[in-house]
């Protein structure tokens, strides 16, 4: 008779192999396969230890900044890393020397960061030449503002 082994055994014994363990799943009548791993000695294998996850770096990021293609806004979209909340605000600011056109929005929490979603400028309210954009997002908790991103408006 031929057995057919679950996909759920087969994983748990991949899974058992992956931290050392020398145990398989067999079909009755089978032995066991010899492992040519040491045996273990009790004393846990600090290598396999996985260390304390990180504190993920909180930063305002921008994804796209720049004039569409169609020629009637400037866009811009971003979010923040490392920070997960409802509640917040998040401020495009477009600046030259001359000028400055800013569009803000609510940010909304994703599963592993605060999305500040896309805005669109009329192209009108900017002038011809070289911009930077700043993503600055604050709530009650944070103040964070992006590395300033160049653009060129044609």
């Amino acid at each position: 008779m031929r057995r057919v082994t679950s996909g759920l055994a087969v994983a748990v014994a991949f899974s058992l192999v992956g931290f050392g363990l020398t145990a398989c799943a067999t079909s009755e009548g089978e032995s066991p396969a010899q492992s040519s791993a040491p045996a273990s000695s009790g004393t846990p294998d600090k290598s396999n230890t996985a260390s304390p996850a990180a504190v993920p770096t909180q930063e305002a990021v921008i994804v796209v900044a720049g004039a569409d293609v169609d020629g009637l806004n400037v866009s811009a979209s971003g979010y923040v890393a490392g920070v997960v909340e409802n509640g917040g605000k998040c401020s495009f600011v477009f600046t030259r020397p001359d000028k400055r056109v800013e569009s803000s929005r609510d940010a909304v929490a994703n599963v592993v960061d605060t999305a500040c979603g896309f805005v669109q400028i009329p192209i009108d309210q900017f002038s011809k030449g070289a911009w930077q954009v700043v993503l600055t997002y604050t709530s009650s908790d944070f103040t964070l503002t992006s590395t300033p991103t160049d653009l060129e408006i044609p």
